[in-house]
């Protein structure tokens, strides 16, 4: 069982499945020549060619909430407005 209330799901995909694909040239549709990783304690970021990819990491902290779903996009709406 998952530890921090969360359950683990058969199949499920990890975070660090998704940072090891996003990190592979081969994941992206137009192949970039390299990826560039580069990590915040918020986020992570993929340069790959010329475009730029972000993966928030879930957290939970006094100023930001990105585990859960409706934290996320409060979070998102305070960035476009």
């Amino acid at each position: 069982m998952a530890s921090s209330g969360t359950r683990a799901c058969a199949g499920a995909v990890g975070a660090e499945d998704v940072r090891a694909a996003l990190a592979r040239p081969d994941f992206y549709p137009d192949r970039p020549d390299r990826v560039e990783v580069r990590e915040t304690h918020i986020s992570m970021v993929f340069l790959a060619g010329d475009r730029a990819y972000k993966l928030k990491k879930p957290l939970v902290l006094p100023f930001l909430d990105t585990e859960r779903q409706s934290g996320g996009a409060k979070c998102a709406a305070r960035r476009c407005a």
